[in-house]
């Protein structure tokens, strides 16, 4: 009997020793002084202005910064001004990166474990812009839609640039259709390849330059040199390089090596002349005579002429064809030209004749003058007058 009264006195203290220790626990706790916002956080958690700090690990459906917002979801996105980030890092505002990157300072790195890493901008309008590492380099995009761009331009890791390809084969290659020009503009030139100068660099207006290569034909191209200075509508004042090797100045349609259209001012110019390239050689003969033919005129220039308006002289193409057709050539329009310069050796030859005939004559005379002495010196001795 007191063995059983001793175990149940031991029982008892126990249970008050548990007692005192539990109700120390649970007396020692206080609830937070406000509750959590929105309550959605359950007890314990301490909302005063002091800092906490665990040392283990901490894992939250979202969190929300009292400064600036920024929230990690369940996704692991990230969000940086904006609480519905769609990507693993949103930010919405500006970026700013203090001080030069190297290699052991490495102020934005983009990286991307399944692929090329690259950068998109959008804005409220909808337009989208893209960078991307690929490859060969970094292609740069742009749309008007927020669909994936096409590529405008790339940088190739050669150093080559490209502007509508990307692999460009040059330091800068440009394979676009339109022109390239350092001012704004539109379409011009029927979108030719070309390269467009600034505008009126001495200020004022109606001053224009470009080099161009564009079609003016079937399987005819042209690469075009031009300046317009002061003056509206297209420029005129041109250099036309044809394929054929032809070159023309005022006319993008050269016919011949070198075209001009206009006034041609130069102290010489030199001919071919050796005998040395020369065969069949033919002495000019009976040329005073043909030349007795031609009729010198003046002359005013038709509409559709070069040279409409002016007045000029020269000799008719279909008269001078008749008589020598080597100095006469036909266009591609069909029109007669002259060569003016070979006139001098037919004129040459003329004068040669010309004299020859005055020799005759000087000898007939001189012929004649003999004559005349001796009648008179049979007619009595008279002093001839000659």
């Amino acid at each position: 009997m007191r063995e059983r009264t001793q175990k149940f006195i031991l029982s008892m203290v126990g249970v008050l020793v548990m007692s005192l220790i539990i109700g120390y626990f649970v007396f020692a706790w206080q609830e937070p002084t406000a509750p959590p916002p929105q309550q959605n956080v359950p007890a314990p958690i301490n909302v005063g202005s002091q800092d906490q700090i665990k040392a283990g690990g901490l894992s939250v459906g979202a969190f929300i910064s009292r400064y600036g917002t920024i929230l990690a979801k369940d996704s692991g996105n990230v969000g940086i001004g904006t609480t519905n980030p769609n990507s693993k890092l949103t930010v919405a505002g500006p970026i700013e990166s203090s001080g030069w990157f190297d290699n052991s300072n490495k102020k934005i790195l983009l990286s991307s474990p399944a692929g090329w890493p690259g950068v998109t901008a959008t804005d409220d309008a909808g337009h989208r812009g893209d960078i991307r590492r690929v490859s060969y380099g970094w292609d740069f995009a742009v749309h008007a839609n927020t669909t994936i761009p096409p590529v405008i331009m790339t940088i190739h890791e050669t150093g080559n640039v490209g502007i509508g390809t990307t692999n460009p084969g040059a330091t800068l290659q440009v394979a676009a259709s339109g022109p390239v020009r350092n001012t704004c503009g539109g379409n011009w030139l029927n979108n030719a390849s070309a390269i467009r100068f600034q505008d009126n660099p001495g200020g004022g207006c109606g001053d224009d330059a470009y080099i161009a290569y564009y079609a003016v034909g079937p399987d005819k191209t042209v690469l075009e040199i031009a300046v317009k200075n002061d003056g509206p509508g297209p420029i005129s004042d041109n250099i036309a390089l044809m394929p054929s090797g032809n070159v023309g100045i005022g006319t993008t349609n050269p016919d011949y090596k070198l075209r001009v259209e206009g006034g041609v001012y130069a102290q010489s110019y030199s001919c071919p002349s050796d005998v040395r390239f020369k065969t069949e050689i033919q002495p000019l003969s009976g040329v005073l005579e043909k030349l007795e033919n031609l009729t010198p005129v003046s002359f005013t220039w038709k509409e559709n002429a070069p040279n409409a308006g002016k007045r000029d002289i020269g000799i008719i193409g279909q008269e001078l064809q008749k008589y020598f057709p080597e100095l006469v050539s036909i266009d591609q329009q069909g029109y007669l030209n002259v060569d003016y310069s070979k006139l001098s050796v037919i004129l040459l030859e003329a004068i040669k004749e010309q004299q020859g005939i005055i020799k005759e004559q000087e000898n007939k005379i001189k012929e004649l003058e003999e004559r005349i002495l001796k009648i008179e010196s049979l007619l009595g001795g008279k002093e001839s007058k000659y």
